[in-house]
């Protein structure tokens, strides 16, 4: 009966990795980023006017239902003006949990009642966390935008080469053996780690010692 003979599996060829394409990809993330948040400051800008626009509202309602002659919604608009500054400074304050601090102070979701007072501060708390959107979307995207100016004037390449040599496993690898292979100084090296968190492309183990791509980016790479 024949022998069966076991061998080695021999060495897994290398993967190669273009690295102007890797370069490429980064750079045309970063504008895609970049455009995506400017959109978003705009966007902001529009949705801050829900604040006034719902107040003017309501006041002149109340106005009317009062049976005296309401004033010009436009005059009330152009007073609910003044609002702006104070939502900008609830959602700073609030940090993006205006609605959770408003049900917490209500009691919480357990304790709350279909009383005449409990649907009235429900409604001004819903009313209020609408008019807080376009603060909110706006102070997000400038926080976002100026993160990324904070990672440096032109991390791209040392980004790249980092990329580039995690592209050539499919599980995680050395942080040391990443920053041999591209030979950039332990300052860059980290620059360039905190690029890459930043925008979502690698992950790092608690403990600091493996790197990895993240499935979305590895695909943003092909």
């Amino acid at each position: 009966m024949p022998q069966t003979v076991y061998r080695k599996p021999g060495p897994q060829p290398a993967v190669t990795v273009d690295a102007k394409h890797v370069i490429a990809c980064v750079r045309r993330h970063e504008r895609s980023f970049r455009s995506r948040w400017m959109l978003m400051i705009v966007l902001g800008m529009i949705a801050i006017w829900i604040g006034p626009f719902l107040a003017a509202t309501i006041l002149w309602v109340l106005q009317f239902h009062a049976g005296g002659i309401p004033d010009s919604w436009g005059y009330l608009f152009a007073w609910c003006i003044g609002l702006i500054p104070l939502l900008f400074l609830m959602e700073w304050m609030t940090r993006g949990a205006f609605i959770d601090d408003a049900v917490d102070g209500m009691g919480g979701t357990d304790n709350m009642s279909a009383s005449f007072s409990h649907r009235q501060m429900a409604t001004l708390a819903l009313l209020t966390e609408i008019s807080l959107w376009g603060p909110r979307i706006t102070l997000t995207a400038i926080k976002r935008l100026s993160g990324a100016t904070r990672l440096g004037l032109n991390p791209q390449p040392d980004a790249a080469a980092v990329l580039a040599v995690l592209l050539r496993r499919e599980d995680g690898t050395a942080s040391a053996t990443v920053l041999t292979a591209t030979g950039l100084t332990a300052e860059r090296f980290g620059d360039a780690l905190a690029y890459l968190t930043f925008h979502e492309w690698i992950d790092i183990s608690k403990d600091g010692l493996y790197l990895w791509i993240l499935s979305d980016a590895r695909r943003r790479l092909k």
